[in-house]
This record gives C-alpha cells, structure tokens and sequence, in this order.
C-alpha cells in the first residue's frame, strides 16, 4: 500500500497507547487539552472503550479507533496532512516507520522509560520518528550517547502532564508501585514467587505504616493486562486500577517504587521518593540489565535501599517528618529539569514555529 502526503492542514494529532485499552491516556492528552484551551486545532485518537473514557468523554474532538492498525490505516489521509502527530508511546509493529514515512513531524514524547536499552535503540529511535521530546538534562545525556539523535530533532521540554500536576487532598498517603519484568510477560518466570515476594514487602509495610497514613497500591499496566488472576492484597492495601495512576501522582505524599519512571514526577514535585526493590531476583538477562541500567543512574540520585529495613526507616522519617524532602535533595532535584513551568506551551511553540 502507497501513501501521499497530502495538502498540509492545521490539525495536531495527539495519541497515548493505542495497544492496551488498560493503559491511563496522560501525556498526549495532556497537550490535547492545553492545545484546545488554546483554541489550536487538535484531535485525540483513543481507543473504543479504554481506560480513559470516562475522562475523555467530554471532549468532542476525539476520534475512537479500534486498534492502532485501525487508526493508520483508516486515517492515514488525516496523517499525511496534518501538521503534527505526537505520542508517547508510539504504534511498534512497525507502525512508527509508515507514519514517518507519510508526516513529517512526527514526535515522540519520551515519558521517562530510560533503563530499557533495547527501547531507546530500537523503539524509540530515529528511524521511527522525525523528533523525540527529551523531558530531562539526564534523557538528553542518555540519547545524546546512545542514539543518532541530532540536537535539532530533541526538544528540551517537560512532560506535558507535568504541567497538570496539582495535589488535590491533604490525606497522608504513600504510593507503592513497581515495574514489571520481561520474563514475567514472556510466562518465563516463577509468577507466584513474583507475587509472593512483593504481597510480603506490602504486609511488612502495613505493620510498618501508623494507620493514620494510607497505603495506595497499583500493579503495572503490563502485569495488570496479562495476568487473570492477580492476588488478593492485605486489607490495609487500597488497590488502584491502572487508569488511577495519575490520581494517586497527584494526590499521595511519599512514592516507593523499584525504578518505574513515574519517579521523575515526584522529583518534579519535590515529593520524596524511597526505592527499594523488593523483587529480590531478575528472572532472564533482559531484567538484569534493565536492573544494571537503574543501578548505573542510582549513583546520581538518592534514597536507594538494598536493606528492606533502612527502607521502611526512611519512609517512617519522612511521615514523621510531614513528608518533606530534604533542602539538598531538593536542589538535586531541580537540576535535572529544563524547566518547571510551561512544558506543554514550550512544545507547542516548538510546533507551531515550523
């Protein structure tokens, strides 16, 4: 099948995940809603009955597709002729090529999966998009080095979500959550030592924890999709859906995670964050080095545990403490950003300047 580019219209394409209707709608969408309050014409493609339809439901500028096949296939005048195709996740499947191959602005919004080697060299590369938004001085540093990016095709912007970060309730509340791991996806890996090793990491924070703090926890995406029977949680657990996520961002005090990427959200907010892994082994070569990757960033960083115990001392301090972070820490944390206002203005500026 042959693709022309057509005649160029004003139209900013905006899409998420078009792959797994569990997956929150959160960066594209993002820009999509500061791109209709600027009265930019903008469209959000979604899939039919996905996570997010209940937030996006008010919108009338959304296109529903059923699959991600659906969407290039069916629109791919749309593609051609519009002036910009963001994502954050992008198509794979050898999608990304054919949308480059017809657009030329297509972008990738590079949402912090940093310690996946084989992602920023293979799904995350040029040859699959035209530009890659880099949300840190560390991102920049990391594709500088290992991908054939060139400083013309990287913005330097934050995350358009960031700019929506808001808490919205004074509750003391922490939030557990932790990445997945190859080889359980692959059905590779002992699953019920998987879910044993971390259903007793929560119990021994439930024990841990003054009731007085709430103890939020989700399962990856990933894990969430693939698995059909996931263990019951101790009660003291308040169990979050996938599409919950940004909520619990927003609105918990204290992150403790192994090293998902939702981590830069709370350094962007100076919240702390504990990282403790409590997987305490890597089930095929990929997780080791995805593992390695995180350890190799650790030594920038601060708050990494190998001890369960010193863990859950230093989540005990921060609640003791009102959940602030430390003045140095704080400091770190914001010499890792660009900027921490007007990331979604600065990327439509970027757009809209071409």
């Amino acid at each position: 099948m042959f693709f022309l580019r057509n005649k160029k219209n004003d139209v900013i394409l905006c899409f998420d995940c078009l792959y797994d209707i569990n997956q929150e709608s959160i960066d594209a969408f993002s820009l999509f809603l500061e791109l209709q309050k600027n009265k930019i014409p903008s469209k959000y493609i979604a899939l039919e009955n996905c996570a997010s339809c209940e937030k996006i439901k008010n919108y009338s500028d959304v296109i529903y597709v059923k699959n991600r096949w659906d969407f290039v296939f069916r629109y791919s005048s749309l593609i051609a002729s519009s002036r910009a195709i963001l994502t954050s996740y992008g198509l794979l499947c050898g999608l990304d090529k054919i949308i480059k191959s017809i657009s030329s602005n297509y972008i990738f919004i590079e949402h912090g999966v940093i310690f996946h080697q084989e992602f920023i060299d293979n799904l995350y590369s040029c040859d699959n998009f035209n530009k890659i938004l880099v949300p840190t001085k560390y991102t920049y540093d990391l594709y500088k080095k290992n991908n054939s990016w060139s400083d013309d095709q990287m913005i330097l912007s934050g995350l358009p979500r960031w700019d929506r970060l808001s808490t919205l309730k004074s509750n003391k509340s922490i939030f557990v959550f932790l990445t997945w791991r190859k080889a359980f996806l692959d059905k590779k890996a002992d699953i019920a030592n998987y879910f044993s090793l971390i259903s007793s990491f929560l119990a021994l924070l439930s024990d841990a924890i003054p009731e007085k703090v709430e103890i939020a926890f989700a399962w990856h995406h990933e894990v969430y999709r693939k698995t059909e029977h996931l263990p019951k949680l101790n009660p003291r657990i308040k169990f979050v859906k996938p599409n919950e996520i940004s909520y619990c961002i927003q609105n918990s005090n204290l992150l403790v995670t192994d090293y998902s990427s939702i981590f830069w959200d709370y350094f962007y907010q100076n919240k702390p964050v504990v990282f403790y892994n409590p997987i305490s082994c890597n089930f095929n070569e990929t997780d080791v080095k995805i593992e390695s990757k995180f350890l190799e960033f650790s030594k920038n960083i601060y708050n990494v545990f190998e001890d369960q115990k010193f863990a859950i001392d230093k989540i005990l301090f921060y609640i003791n403490n009102d959940f602030n972070l430390e003045k140095e820490f704080v400091l770190l944390n914001d010499s890792l950003f660009w900027s921490k206002t007007n990331n979604s203005k600065m990327l439509i500026d970027n757009i809209i300047k071409k």
